[in-house]
């Protein structure tokens, strides 16, 4: 039993012969500009340790570097701090796999590295949006002189540093598209120069820049109507994109109507269109608005309202609700027809004559009440029911009359 237990834990050492709890360690707790930074820890014997530094505000990522771990469970990264890097408080990160560990230190600018002045002529400080196309631009001086030929760079919403080119005397500008995920909230536009020569000079500012989620542009394909019959499959398709006018990427669409909700689905080989198709009832006739919601993969969203009118047939809508009772009372009234024209045929009684006028009766008052009443029948249908109706009574008075008796009066 000791030998297994034994042999166990041998086992298990040696399967984690090398391994290190990951740290980091730096030789200083506060740098400079222009100076260096030694990052040094343990680690896993011949790994590769991702080493990186972030700021704490803005979130910009002065470097990031893959460092080898020795066979002794060691990594050194010595790494140069630039006047192109922003200042103040930062992490510095050390990644192995799953495992990390942090350090913080704060980097502090000098006389030199904040030497020129930095203007900024664009963006304007305002909110502005995800996918939207800004000009970053900054004007670089000394003593109100502008400066040229100098390395001028800015850090973009993710943190990484993108070039700024000179496009005039002293002027540093370039394009920037915010990507449709980018995080929204304060941007810390960071802008960092230097130039060479003698010796090495500086400038520095930031912009805070507030990005929200942009407004998607939604183009409704269908329907090409607004007035609808009840029961007529309505259908709708949308077309979205971003204001810059290219497609989404990712997306869902929506409708939403007297608390329901209808899911609209991407239609196959066409970019950032939805479809889908909704049969009106008729709890839904008259005024009928749609709240319409397409969102892209980051949040993003476009909305839209689409209003219709639901329109209902009053007698078709008769018709359909009394359907069984009206074929049923026609297959009476026709019975009914039948045997009277039997009993005519071959000496009616007069009982069947007096039952069939009672019915003709009611029946000319239910057309009376169809037509001024419910008013579920048109004019022409009126008039030619009434009409058979009171000639087919006429001949039964006349044959009640021929026979004599009281009965025979209207």
């Amino acid at each position: 039993m000791n030998s297994g237990r034994a042999l166990f834990l041998l086992v298990f050492c040696l399967a984690f012969v090398g391994v290190q709890a990951l740290t980091v360690e730096l030789d200083k707790q506060t740098y400079f500009k222009g100076q260096e930074m030694a990052v040094s820890g343990q680690c896993t014997a011949n790994e590769t340790v991702e080493v990186s530094a972030w700021t704490e505000k803005g979130k910009a990522k002065p470097f990031a570097q893959a460092v080898p771990c020795n066979a002794e469970g060691k990594y050194s990264l010595f790494q140069g701090i630039s006047f192109l890097v922003p200042s103040g408080q930062w992490t510095v990160k050390a990644v192995e796999g799953q495992a990390s560990a942090e350090a913080e230190t704060e980097v502090k600018p000098t006389a030199d590295s904040d030497y020129y002045l930095v203007t900024f002529v664009s963006p304007a400080p305002v909110k502005h949006y995800k996918t939207e196309s800004l000009s970053i631009s900054v004007k670089l001086s000394e003593s109100g002189e502008p400066v040229s030929g100098a390395n001028v760079v800015f850090f973009d919403v993710s943190g990484e540093p993108r070039p700024l080119e000179e496009t005039g005397l002293g002027v540093y500008s370039a394009d920037y598209l915010v990507p449709f995920d980018a995080q929204g909230g304060n941007w810390f536009l960071h802008v960092l120069a230097e130039k060479t020569g003698e010796k090495s000079l500086g400038g520095a500012n930031t912009l805070v820049v507030g990005i929200d989620r942009a407004d998607l542009k939604l183009e409704v394909l269908e329907p090409s109507i607004s007035n609808f019959d009840l029961e007529t499959e309505i259908p709708f398709k949308v077309k979205a994109s971003y204001p810059s006018g290219k497609p989404l990427t990712g997306g869902k669409a929506w409708l939403e109507f007297n608390g329901s909700k209808l899911e609209l689905q991407p239609v196959s080989g066409v970019e950032s269109t939805f479809a889908g198709k909704f049969e009106a009832e008729e709890k839904h006739i008259g005024s009928l608005s749609f709240a319409l919601t397409v969102a892209d993969s980051a949040g993003n969203e476009g909305k839209k309202v689409i209003d219709l009118v639901i329109t209902v047939d009053r007698t078709a809508l008769f018709l359909k609700n009394n359907g069984l009772i009206i074929v049923f009372a026609l297959v009476l009234l026709g019975a009914a027809a039948y045997t009277g024209y039997s009993k005519v045929r071959g000496q009616l009684d007069r009982k069947s004559l007096l039952a069939e006028r009672g019915r003709l009766r009611e029946g000319i008052r239910k057309i009376q009440a169809d037509y001024f009443d419910r008013m579920v029948i048109d004019k022409n249908t009126f008039k030619k029911r009434l009409g058979e109706a009171e000639a087919r009574l006429i001949e039964i008075d006349k044959i009640l009359k021929s026979q004599g008796g009281e009965e025979g009066a209207l």
